[in-house]
């Protein structure tokens, strides 16, 4: 067993002697016995130490009573539902001491071991308290462990536990009911995630079995637990009701929401998504979990749009140069126009008594090229899809085209072994290539001086004799024609190739029975194969590179659309939903959408008269999150500060080193639309450590690290030294309510409040011991908070310049400070990694909220007060329930620390600085309502069939007929 002691200093002969006994005993003992440095460091081996034990004594005196630190290991056990054994050492005489008491502590029995105590006789009384129930706390403590461990690896399902360990784990948490220590709750939702996780597997390999059985099983074993735990607490039979029927919620929600984790890390995005929707309507106050779990599936990459139109497989797709509209072609003898916008069918034209199999646009937008069966090129007007012209020559189906980067040429590859390039002006052929093979895919290099093609067998054309393989990639001169390089794969035919953005690399799609589909590249100069992607399962029909050459994208029969990394040759994003084979993809211009569409045209080459589409349509897939809207850079240095302007149209940050030499201290304006640059303000010639704007918009304010306080007016763009009293660095900067004085906090200890049109001082509030990093305003314009590197926060009163109380609890140096829009409560930020929320009247700490795991900078309220938004060294920006304590969404896409961070008027958006020199623009959308609707606007939400909402136990069910229930998604 393992023991944690939590105890001062002052006692601390009395615990080397209990520490000594209970070694005797072979017990694993954590005590610090030495003053070490209060870092972060230090406080997660704290709360390691804690996890790991057993049982947490805590050594009751008056200095313990007393201690900071002592009452946060007792906060921290006591979140962890940890077995606590009080021991009474000295007596708590005076009554401050017996308030302090931690309320945990006074409920418990305690163990005396007073002075006049009988030593031996009150540790044995001590091992038999660590003793009872042995069997459970161990277990408590190894499971928790292990849900910890899942939990801050972002909930990984290899972390989950497996086969007889979730059946053992079921029977702990059932027989929990009359034991303590109790459960906690992700103790719960671990336990809830592994059956659900297991249930998967199951479902994969026992065909006959019935999966909603199994998942009813997992649930009613953890429903049954929550139940008899809730019987224990209440003794009113209809609380007691009530209270199983809302737990009863939670833990259906739980379920959902934990297999809709489960299927997004299977790359099951869409399903994922609707059991996410599921997991939210399930129970009226979606926990925490679900919440995270939501946001992960809406914001996530997945798919957009699926777009409905076309009646038999979709051949070809091609995005216009802005990305704003697509093209598709079909066996079915139409060509449909998408807005990629908003998802709807723009147009819609039909060949008549013909076919198109292949399409492209040229680089201005205004031209569509098709590529028939009979073996014509048709040149479309884009805007009302009348021919322009028809090039003829080839014999047989047109299998891809593409236009030369400049548009003034358009090459063309059909089965009938030849490639042709035509001018586009002219209508006239230019080059003429003969190629062994049928010619199935091509590609035209980014100087438009070579093509790549790839190829299949000659009897593909229909002629037989002779047969000629010819499974090859083979590079072409498009000035002469002649054949520049050949590569051949061990491959059946050869169904996709591109050029890599700088023409030195050729990647194409293969298959063999062996080794099914995979992606080779070459070196397009010397031929070596530089690298092999190994992955799909069925044939690979189209492969393209992203702009910046470092990811390929591939689809295939396989029915998958799959991202990999060129240089490590490893698979990064897979999207599975597709419900036909993937036969065709093109990558919007901008590098954030991949279009997909798909059918079964048979297996050889595409034949209308033999289409066996199961399900025809195109597919439009986000790659990005969407979490994060706008990425603003420029900046040379770090960014401090970055925050919005009143109104929310600018954006506004700050910028600077740690250290010399300061590669840019400027002040910049972006448009909060556009994420583009509009001004850059130069004057400040240090660290630019805090921006505001003012409450009327007009002014923007600026503290550096050069001493001195800038104003900025926002019509002229002009600045001025507004503010130079300090003796050393300005640290921050902010405006009263009537924007008629500003405070400024400095390195000198101090805080100044000075008139703004006179720059004049017209108090100073003095008594920190250290640099003062931040200062907020109450909304009322009556007091400061201020945050101090002498790890306290303390509040004054504005009109009299006096301090009217402290708030001390953080462990190390306290970065930031928010009042909450009513000003009741405050927030405060510090290099001890936690959040502590602080009730301003009283200066008692309400909760802290747990999980960053480094230093935490910027924070903000949202301005219903109901969520708090952090910026922490951890690289995240975390969104916070306010009352509950508890992360709900966290946002990842900065790639050094986050060290600001601020909402927009609405709440719906946050902006935030950080160490990689940019500013971010963050969908929030703190109402869940709103998230959803964003959703169902933006994100392709498949309908849960009657089958899935059995097998996941979605409600409402279907009726006795088999018909979906009527579900209305809410509004924008």
């Amino acid at each position: 067993m393992t023991e944690f002691i939590s105890y001062s200093r002052v006692d601390i002969e009395f615990v080397r002697r209990l520490h000594e006994r209970l070694i005797g005993l072979e017990r694993d003992i954590w005590v610090d016995w030495e003053d070490i440095p209060l870092t972060a460091d230090w406080w997660r081996e704290i709360q390691e130490g804690i996890n790991k034990a057993d049982s947490f004594i805590f050594v009751i005196s008056p200095d313990s009573v007393r201690s900071e630190i002592c009452r946060d290991e007792i906060n921290y056990a006591v979140a962890n539902n940890k077995r606590i054994v009080p021991i009474l050492f000295r007596e708590l005489v005076e009554t401050p001491d017996k308030d302090a008491l931690h309320p945990t502590i006074s409920s418990h029995n305690w163990i005396f071991f007073r002075k006049h105590d009988d030593f031996d006789r009150a540790f044995d009384s001590l091992r038999e308290s660590l003793d009872t129930d042995l069997d459970h706390t161990r277990e408590h403590t190894r499971l928790l462990l292990r849900a910890l461990e899942w939990d801050q690896s972002g909930r990984d399902s290899s972390l989950l536990l497996n086969g007889n360990e979730i059946t053992r784990a079921e029977a702990w948490l059932t027989g929990s009911m009359d034991l303590h220590p109790e459960p906690t709750d992700l103790h719960t939702q671990y336990i809830i995630a592994s059956r659900n996780a297991e249930t998967t597997r199951q479902r994969r390999i026992l065909a006959g079995v019935s999966v909603a059985l199994v998942v009813a099983v997992g649930l009613a074993i953890v429903s049954l637990f929550l139940y008899q735990l809730s019987e224990t607490r209440r003794q009113e039979a209809e609380r007691l009701r009530l209270v199983a029927e809302e737990r009863g919620q939670e833990s259906n929600s739980l379920a959902l929401a934990a297999n809709a984790r489960n299927l997004i890390n299977d790359a099951q995005t869409n399903l994922g998504l609707a059991l996410a929707i599921a997991a939210y309507d399930a129970n009226d106050d979606p926990l925490a979990d679900v919440q995270q779990t939501l946001a992960r599936a809406i914001y996530g990459p997945g798919a957009r749009y699926r777009l409905e139109g076309h009646g038999k497989s979709v051949l070809d797709v091609a995005f216009d140069p802005g990305g704003t509209r697509a093209y598709s072609v079909s066996s079915d003898g139409t060509l449909i126009t998408w807005n990629t916008l908003n998802g709807t069918q723009a147009e819609q034209w039909t060949f008549e008594n013909a076919i198109a199999g292949s399409v492209a646009v040229s680089p201005d937008g205004r031209q569509v090229a098709v590529g028939m069966f009979d073996g014509s090129v048709r040149l479309l007007n884009a805007a009302t899809g009348a021919t322009e012209a028809e090039l003829t020559g080839h014999e047989g189906l047109v299998t891809r085209l593409r236009y030369t980067p400049d548009g003034t040429q358009l090459l063309s590859g059909s089965l009938d072994r030849t490639l042709r390039l035509w001018d586009v002006a002219s209508s006239e052929q230019v080059l003429h290539i003969s190629s062994p093979g049928a010619i199935l895919n091509l590609d035209v290099s980014p100087d438009g001086l070579r093509a790549v093609s790839s190829s299949g067998d000659s009897d593909l054309t229909g002629r037989t004799d002779p047969l000629i393989i010819d499974r090859t990639v083979r590079i072409w001169d498009l000035e002469t024609g002649d054949e520049l390089q050949r590569f051949e794969p061990n491959s059946g035919f050869v169904r996709a190739v591109a050029f890599s953005p700088d023409a030195r690399q050729v990647v194409a799609g293969t298959w063999n029975q062996d080794s099914g589909g995979r992606l080779h590249l070459w070196n397009a100069e010397t031929g070596e194969v530089v690298n092999t992607f190994y992955g799909h399962t069925d044939i690979v029909t189209a492969v393209d590179f992203s702009a910046d050459g470092r990811q390929l994208y591939s689809a295939s029969w396989d029915r998958t659309l799959r991202v990999w990394n060129v240089g490590t040759a490893l698979e990064v994003q897979r999207f599975v939903g597709h419900e036909d084979r993937v036969l065709a993809m093109a990558l919007s211009p901008d590098g954030e959408y991949v279009m997909t569409g798909t059918g079964n045209a048979g297996n050889d080459v595409p034949d209308p008269q033999i289409d066996r589409a199961a399900d025809p349509v195109v597919w439009l897939w986000d790659l990005k999150s969407r979490a994060q809207i706008r990425l603003m850079e420029g900046h040379d240095d770090w960014v401090w500060s970055a925050v919005l302007s009143p109104d929310d149209t600018l954006a506004a940050s700050g910028a600077g080193p740690l250290r010399p030499p300061a590669l840019d201290t400027s002040i910049r304006i972006w448009d909060v639309a556009t994420g583009q640059q509009l001004r850059k303000l130069e004057g400040h010639t240090d660290t630019v450590q805090t921006v505001v704007f003012s409450p009327d918009g007009q002014t923007i304010a600026s503290a550096s690290w050069d001493g001195t306080v800038r104003f900025w007016d926002v019509e002229t763009w002009e600045g001025h030294v507004a503010y130079d009293g300090h003796t050393d660095r300005v640290l921050s900067v902010a405006f009263s309510p009537d924007g008629e004085t500003a405070f400024s906090t400095s390195r000198d200890k101090t805080v100044h409040q000075w008139d703004v049109t006179s720059g004049q001082e017209i108090k100073r509030f003095e008594g920190h011991t250290a640099a003062v990093n931040y200062v907020a305003v109450s909304p009322d314009g009556q007091y400061l908070l201020t945050a101090s590197d002498d790890r306290t926060v303390r509040l004054w009163d504005i009109a009299a310049g006096t301090e009217v109380r402290q708030f001390i609890g953080h462990s190390d140096r306290v970065n930031n400070v928010a009042f909450s829009p009513d000003g009741t409560q405050m927030l405060s930020t510090s290099w001890d990694t936690s959040v502590r929320l602080w009730d301003v009247t009283t200066g008692e700490e309400i909760r802290q909220f747990v999980g960053h795991t480094g230093a935490v900078f910027g924070v903000a309220f949202s301005p219903d007060g109901l969520n708090a938004l952090t910026a922490s060294s951890d690289l995240t920006l975390r969104l916070w329930d306010v009352e509950a304590g508890q992360e709900i969404r966290r946002f990842l896409g900065h790639t050094n620390w986050a060290l600001s961070v601020a909402f927009s008027s609405d709440g719906r958006f946050a902006i935030s600085g950080a160490e990689d020199n940019t500013v971010r623009l963050w969908r929030v959308e703190s109402s869940l309502d709103g998230l959803v609707a964003w959703a169902h606007a933006n994100r392709y939400v498949p309908e849960l069939s009657c089958a899935e909402r059995d097998q996941y136990n979605v409600n409402p069910p279907c009726d006795a007929e088999g018909l979906l229930p009527t579900v209305t998604p809410p509004a924008e």
